[in-house]
């Protein structure tokens, strides 16, 4: 008998360390030990909502039993690895996505020598630092044109919106594949949209800020420690959202 299995999608909270001292703390990997799920988690840091919509889409196609994920904040875009050679291929799906330099699972997954594009915050990409994750492979021209496009082109509130609708989709997507989810943003932007006010009642919408992982940010955690809680806290979420999750009959897609 096929186990079947927990998708993890999104960026940071979302990530579950490979390697290291807190690998098996992350509250999905509590969640898919306690519900007896095989664990597949795609998430990583830095990543945009465009990206998480990338994942999904993998998830999807993966046939997953049941998907879990958040949002990112908005200050995130995709920059070409090679410009002008090594295009975004839309049939690669998040296999074009790098995820070089970050210990999290999905970087089994999603190989590094096919990848054609780099997902990451604007303030990493114009920090300079080309040791600095995945960034190093792009060059020193491509840092000046996303500084400029920060100062005379980026318009959050327009990212915003794009970003909703990244998500929608997302939510549509897995609503259309008739797989069980959760959706457990960490900003109240996302829910802005009338996609969310004509489903109102649907409880795979999770806006308990209890239940939030970023309501559990800790400050002046060691650098390592990518999800940005203690781990103690990671088995408050787990115990949250499992509850949630059983008491509402989650599991199961009706």
């Amino acid at each position: 008998m096929t186990s079947k299995v927990l998708g993890v999608c999104g960026g940071s909270y979302w990530s579950a360390d490979v390697g290291r001292t807190l690998e098996g703390t992350h509250f999905t990997q509590l969640l898919s030990n306690k519900i007896g799920y095989e664990y597949c988690s795609l998430a990583r840091p830095g990543l945009s909502n465009f990206a998480i919509r990338l994942q999904i889409a993998e998830m999807i196609k993966r046939k997953v039993d049941f998907v879990i994920f958040g949002n990112s904040t908005e200050g995130r875009i995709e920059v070409p690895l090679v410009p002008d050679k090594n295009r975004f291929d839309r049939k690669k799906g998040i296999h074009n996505i790098s995820y070089d330099g970050y210990p999290v699972l999905g970087k089994d997954i999603v190989k590094t020598d096919n990848v054609t594009t780099v997902s990451e915050t604007l303030k990493t990409l114009t920090a300079g630092n080309k040791n600095d994750r995945g960034t190093h492979r792009i060059s020193n021209q491509q840092r000046i044109s996303v500084k400029s496009y920060l100062i005379d082109l980026f318009d959050k509130e327009e990212r915003i919106q794009k970003d909703i609708y990244y998500l929608c989709s997302g939510v549509q997507a897995l609503e259309d594949a008739r797989i069980p989810y959760l959706f457990i943003p960490n900003d109240d932007w996302v829910f802005e949209d009338s996609y969310y006010e004509l489903r109102s009642t649907n409880l795979r919408f999770v806006k308990d800020w209890e239940m939030r992982p970023i309501t559990y940010a800790t400050e002046h955690l060691p650098m390592h420690v990518i999800y940005h809680t203690t781990p103690e806290n990671q088995v408050v979420l787990f115990n949250k959202i499992y509850e949630y999750i059983l008491g509402n009959n989650l599991l199961t897609f009706n």
